[in-house]
């Protein structure tokens, strides 16, 4: 467009806009409106016409320098207001903030941390007024934090991300709260702090071993996976027997025994107990030992370790959440929790203890993404933040054969909710008869519950 192209098609959207023309032979062409628009400044209705908005700047093209007869340094338009602008050097951005939608300068922007449904962390760009209102910052992570994300230290009374808090302090099984681990009472300069670094014999509680490992490569991401809690005490409950543990096992990564493999954690609930957490796997891997080896593992704590029976060892399940629909979610729900399974569920378990894993009566509904806040956090089979469904019915124990019925009771009960009718899901006799039908899958399970067919009958016939 040319120079005067350019300046009818300002002084056309001057006038309607509101603004009048009048002639000054001293100070030359004008517009009078909201102010003095004089000579180049007749271009702002122009430049507002391409679209550009507040607190945005606009490009300024070589025919509209020539016009104007700028100087080299204006290299844009930034607009304060409607009418007010302003020449820059440098470009003025801007953004909409994701909390409340209003537009402010880039520079005014702050990056916040939340999780999603799914457990995974997630940011948003916010502007300064909402971070300080909705948000904090958390020194160890070195982030903004959602305010729906924070985590209370009581001890040290400090404000912290949840997944920072996961990673260097431990929630108390007895009251939900959250505490700096505490020094070792013996005294025993062994296990004094610098022992739960990456160098020591424990990682901290709430360490994701995913953090310490990397993704194993042979377990897909979308695939039905197993990640496996084991909770263990010393003979006596005492930290010389805990660091004993430690090194049977390898190291607070099992460096020893399986290198990226599982990770040795503190526990608050436990007696100077260890907690051995694994990468997922895929319930083959886990029966073939590819990764993880739990045989070397049931063998080396043998004698030094137990986990059945005590107050306070279980074993945990976690299932990839992402290889379960809703529907088959809600059918492990119903399966898991209605009285009719009662029996044979607490058999399997090998514990009925409604402590660390209560069941109450669910509907299919239940598995639907919008129920998952509605679960506790001892819940039988509750949502995890991982990104999993945790199953918690398990006593702890620390035998191959049982280790491996636990994991083939998930693997059949992910398995019977997918293949079998919702009508099933409360039937204990159909269920033994779907695992009874694929003893080879399930060899422990069934030689499990063959130990104990006299309660299987009663549980037949309850249902």
């Amino acid at each position: 467009m040319s120079v005067f192209g350019i300046r009818r098609e300002a002084w056309r959207l001057a006038q309607e806009a509101g603004f009048t023309c009048s002639r000054d032979l001293a100070r030359g062409r004008e517009y009078r409106g909201h102010g003095h628009w004089a000579g180049a400044h007749v271009l702002a209705p122009y430049w507002r016409s391409k679209g550009v908005s507040l607190l945005e700047s606009y490009e300024i093209s070589v025919t509209e320098r020539v016009a104007l007869a700028l100087g080299p340094d204006d290299n844009y338009v930034h607009f304060t207001d409607e009418t007010g602008f302003e020449y820059t050097k440098y470009e003025i951005e801007s953004f909409e903030c994701e909390h409340c939608n209003s537009r402010v300068l880039n520079e005014d922007g702050s990056d916040v941390y939340r999780r999603n449904s799914r457990g995974a962390r997630t940011s948003e760009t916010w502007c300064e007024s909402c971070r300080d209102d909705d948000a904090f910052f958390c020194e160890g992570s070195d982030q903004y934090v959602h305010n729906d994300w924070g985590c209370y230290i009581h001890d040290s009374d400090t404000t912290v991300a949840i997944w920072y808090a996961e990673d260097h302090y431990y929630c108390h099984e007895s009251d939900g709260n959250w505490y700096t681990y505490p020094e070792d009472e013996d005294g025993d300069p062994d296990s004094e702090e610098g022992e739960r670094e990456d160098d020591g014999p424990l990682f901290s509680y709430g360490t994701n071993v995913l953090s310490k490992h990397n993704w194993p490569a042979n377990a897909p991401k979308s695939a039905l996976l197993f990640g496996v809690e084991l909770e263990i005490e010393g003979t006596n409950n005492t930290t010389r027997e805990q660091r004993e543990i430690a090194r049977a096992l390898g190291g607070a990564k099992g460096s020893e025994l399986k290198d990226g493999a599982y990770i040795l954690a503190h526990d608050g609930s436990l007696n100077n107990g260890v907690e051995i957490i694994t990468v997922p796997q895929t319930f083959e891997a886990h029966k073939a030992e590819t990764v993880v080896p739990w045989k070397k593992i049931s063998a080396a704590i043998r004698g030094i370790a137990k986990s059945g029976n005590t107050k306070t060892c279980g074993m945990h399940v976690h299932i990839n959440r992402a290889a379960l629909t809703p529907l088959q979610v809600g059918k492990m729900l119903v399966f898991l929790n209605c009285d009719s399974m009662t029996r044979l569920v607490e058999r399997i378990a090998q514990r009925s203890t409604e402590q660390w894993a209560k069941r109450a009566p669910k509907a299919f509904a239940d598995g639907l993404p919008h129920r998952v806040t509605e679960f506790g956090h001892y819940d039988a089979l509750g949502y995890s933040s991982k990104g999993t469904m945790e199953l918690r019915i398990f006593r702890g124990n620390t035998r191959h054969d049982r280790i491996m019925k636990n994991l083939e009771f998930t693997h059949a009960m992910c398995e019977f909710a997918r293949l079998e009718s919702m009508r099933d899901m409360d039937s204990p006799p159909k269920f033994l008869a779907f695992i009874g039908a694929r003893e080879r899958t399930y060899p422990n399970l069934c030689k499990f519950l063959d130990a104990h067919c006299e309660d299987n009958a009663n549980a037949s016939q309850e249902s």
